[in-house]
């Protein structure tokens, strides 16, 4: 209890006082030394590469471990981190960013005990690294990108099968903050997901996640999905665009959906125009630039067609930086209110407040 209690405050000092004072206290101490390691240079790297080759034991203890190498590992480095993962046999959480080694001077080994990754500010250097990866954690549950570049040199659009070879099989969480290079998206939809949270900054990223998601193993199984859409110049000339239409139509499974529509809910109209009928909650939030944008996202979210509804969120601005219309009494709670009469009648309509 004593040695667990000092985690709490991060207190390495006395842990590592602890793990002398006598062999009883010797495996815990050194279980909540080891727990969490974070590698943030070569020199580190080095040191624990050969601290795990001389006793191969400490790894048993690390659940954690974050790689950062802001240059790409050289031949030395990369062998230290080949021999770093093959001494993690009980990682669960494993964080990287930086330049992470291409396939041909670095041989990755398998880490099934990997049950969450995380990828913030990581660079491929070949689109074929980052599938490689995937599938060397085949037990990894979830999957956090904060941030991730490779070279833009495979277009995802020209090549629909990708998003059916599965690079993780049991992913069933996939947050995606920031993904700029489309020819990703194959390998991220390509898992049987559950939950699905993902930004998207501007149309072309739109209209690539719009061409796969539906031809993707993860439509199949989708039961919550987050989309945010941040491109400012989507729908300027006030018409919905009709490519995203048919968006969600083979996602038989979803049952929660939430939009965060930056500029303008028009799109979102669109999208929930052929959404399935057995959507349980919906949310929306953002921005409504005239009245007849509301009124048409009333004409969609008919009671009669999402027969299962139960909740329907609201939340908007009526700020915009395109040119707008719509007063503030617009979407305020009374006017939201009267726009979706129906939806309030059955005490459905939550409106949220900013």
């Amino acid at each position: 209890m004593i040695v667990c209690s000092l985690t709490r405050g991060v207190d390495w000092h006395t842990l590592r006082s602890c793990s002398l004072t006598c062999r009883a206290w010797l495996p815990i101490s050194r279980a909540q030394l080891f727990h969490s390691i974070m590698i943030h240079d070569s020199g580190d790297l080095a040191r624990l590469s050969k601290l795990l080759d001389a006793s191969p034991y400490i790894g048993y203890y690390i659940r954690r471990f974050e790689l950062n190498l802001a240059n790409a590992p050289s031949p030395p480095n990369c062998c230290f981190l080949e021999t770093i993962l093959d001494h993690l046999p009980n990682v669960r959480l494993l964080a990287l960013s930086g330049t992470f080694p291409c396939a041909d001077s670095f041989v990755l080994p398998q880490m099934s005990t990997v049950s969450k990754l995380v990828l913030w500010g990581i660079w491929f250097d070949a689109v074929d690294d980052l599938p490689l990866l995937l599938a060397s954690m085949p037990n990894a549950r979830e999957l956090d990108i904060g941030a991730i570049g490779m070279p833009d040199t495979v277009s995802p659009l020209g090549h629909p099968s990708q998003s059916r070879a599965v690079c993780a099989f049991n992913v069933r969480k996939l947050y995606v903050q920031r993904c700029p290079n489309v020819a990703a998206y194959p390998y991220l939809l390509s898992s049987p997901l559950h939950h699905l949270r993902i930004k998207l900054d501007d149309e072309t990223q739109f209209k690539a996640f719009n061409a796969l998601l539906s031809d993707s193993n993860a439509a199949e199984t989708l039961n919550t999905l987050r989309l945010e859409v941040w491109d400012a110049t989507l729908c300027q000339d006030e018409e919905s665009p009709q490519w995203c239409k048919h968006l969600l139509k083979q996602c038989s499974a979803l049952r929660h959906v939430h939009f965060s529509a930056h500029q303008s809910v028009l799109w979102v109209a669109t999208v929930l125009s052929c959404a399935p009928s057995d959507l349980v909650t919906i949310s929306i939030e953002g921005f409504a630039r005239q009245h007849k944008d509301l009124e048409r996202l009333a004409d969609v979210l008919d009671c009669n067609v999402f027969h299962c509804l139960e909740r329907v969120e609201m939340k908007f601005l009526s700020f915009s930086l395109l040119a707008k219309t719509i007063s503030t009494e617009d979407v305020s709670p009374s006017g939201l209110q009267r726009v979706f009469g129906e939806l309030h009648k059955r005490g459905k309509l939550v409106i949220l407040r900013e």
